[in-house]
């Protein structure tokens, strides 16, 4: 084999195979809710079957039985079939039971196994046996492969992933991989390939590839999403790009966002329905007696930043929100889309750490955060004590800070360390350098701030006067001391503690 060919089939698959690994951990990730280490978990898989694949190339070498060329057609052609059937495969098992998840980890090994043992194999028939041109020629088809490797997460990571729905990606990359197979032995064999049963085999198998994707990929999410309790139904709504996989469930009480595969709220903003908790929401106006510039981290499906911006104290609500799919997803719901038309809303797409750190002449009297699970991956840029510190820098006097500890202690127990008054409410967790002593009489006039339609919600019916009273009468109590007293952990952002500390993976 030329060495042209031979660095041109490095670079594709070193492409390929990068490629195919931002494609597993988005995939298993979306499985397993965005658990920490799930990156380093599919690295070590990869790593592995690369490593024994390099080794097994190398014997085949070394024992000469069989036609190299043959080999790595044959290795192509195996990781884009299996590669392409195992997504919808083992989505399907899953149903039965989800142990069957496991299957991908030996899908990840068996794929990184082949590929990696293609390297050596090129090596092989490429490099001729002058000792004088071995290395340039290794340097040639390495150079290749490390092209290859680097292109591919930076153009499946940050431009096919955001234009293109993760099945059209994987079906690409695995007709890739049978085309590379076709070419090779079309280089080997010359027209005489086309009249042999390997050829209709391959050209068979890329024709029902492309015509049948669709079908087979057409509720691959709901399979790894339901798993055992999956009955044929449909998400309502898929939303891909590098930042994330939304999906959303129908639901009667209000549509369920899953973000990452984890729930991240549903569409309501009904104090009397409250099927999400909503009414944490309207407990700002017990916290702050006026507060006119809020921030918010996180928009998720908008009911919260509907609800906040039907509060007429708050002048300028910011939010700031990673993942650009949650507002093409709010403008389907009329019920929190007016959010996207507010003068007073500002919706920023960054990453929240970041624009803070950006923006330091910003100051706010409220920072909000209907945070997610503190077990999964990177939350502890949100709660950890140095994340904490900053926000306590960016409050004005008297600035509130009220975040979602998703029933985590040692999310309080940070807080109790950087804010000198702690308190908590159904989960959530209020932090301010000044004590919540708000009167009853102050606390109701703020709730019959938030008006709609220019009503005020609390004053709807029996019902909504009820809730009021009880967000009136909500104890705000300082536990500081009592939570310092506690064993708990301080999550920093060396330690990550609430992804990775002991029994974290249990906690689902």
């Amino acid at each position: 084999m030329n060495l042209r060919l031979s660095v041109f089939i490095a670079c594709v698959v070193g492409f390929v195979s990068i490629s195919m690994e931002i494609v597993w951990f988005s995939v298993i990730g979306y499985l397993l809710r965005g658990q920490a280490g799930i990156f380093g978990i599919v690295l070590s898989l990869v790593l592995f079957g690369i490593a024994f694949g390099a080794k097994y190339g190398y014997k085949k070498v070394k024992l000469g039985s069989e036609n190299i060329t043959s080999l790595i057609s044959k290795f192509l052609l195996l990781t884009g079939i299996i590669n392409f059937l195992a997504f919808p495969l083992i989505g399907w098992l899953m149903t039965i039971h989800e142990y069957f998840a496991i299957l991908f980890i030996f899908k990840i090994i068996v794929i990184s196994f082949l590929v990696g043992s293609i390297f050596p194999l090129l090596c092989h028939i490429s490099i001729p046996q002058d000792e004088e041109s071995v290395g340039q020629h290794t340097s040639w088809i390495y150079a290749g492969n490390i092209v290859g490797a680097t292109t591919g997460p930076l153009f499946t990571g940050f431009v096919l992933i955001d234009h293109f729905e993760i099945s059209y990606i994987i079906t690409a990359l695995c007709a890739v991989c049978i085309l590379l197979s076709i070419l090779l032995k079309w280089n080997e064999l010359g027209v005489s390939f086309l009249y042999s049963k390997k050829s209709v085999f391959m050209l068979l198998s890329l024709i029902i590839m492309t015509a049948c994707f669709k079908d087979l990929y057409s509720n691959h999410y709901e399979l790894i999403h339901f798993k055992t309790n999956y009955n044929n139904q449909k998400f309502k709504y898929i939303a891909e790009n590098k930042s994330g996989i939304i999906t959303v469930e129908e639901d009667k009480k209000g549509d369920i966002f899953y973000g990452g595969g984890a729930y991240d709220g549903r569409v309501n903003i009904d104090p009397e329905n409250n099927s999400n908790g909503i009414d944490r929401t309207y407990l700002v106006a017990a916290l702050h007696p006026n507060p006119e510039d809020v921030l918010m981290i996180g928009l998720s499906t908008g009911s919260w930043a509907r609800i906040l911006s039907d509060y007429s104290k708050i002048k300028s609500l910011t939010i700031i929100e990673i993942n650009s799919n949650y507002v093409e997803l709010i403008e389907k719901y009329p019920e929190v889309n007016t959010i996207l038309g507010d003068d007073k809303v500002s919706i920023i797409i960054d990453d929240g750490r970041r624009w803070l750190r950006r923006n330091t002449d910003k100051k706010f009297d409220l920072v909000v955060m209907n945070t997610t699970f503190h077990f999964r991956e990177h939350i502890t840029n949100l709660v950890s004590f140095e994340f904490l510190k900053m926000c306590q820098q960016r409050l004005k006097k008297d600035g509130v800070m009220y975040w979602n500890t998703t029933h985590c202690p040692d999310i309080i127990y940070t807080a109790s360390n950087v804010f000198s008054n702690v308190t908590t409410f159904k989960g959530f967790v209020a932090a301010s350098d000044n004590p919540f002593t708000l009167d009853e009489e102050t606390k109701r006039l703020s709730f019959l701030e938030f008006k709609r339609n220019g009503s005020s919600i609390f004053l709807k019916n029996d019902k909504t006067i009820r809730l009021m009273n009880r967000l009136i009468s909500a104890p705000l109590d300082n536990i500081r001391d009592s939570i310092l007293d506690q064993n708990l952990w301080l999550i920093t952002d060396d330690n990550m503690a609430s992804e990775y500390k002991e029994g974290v993976w249990h906690k689902n």
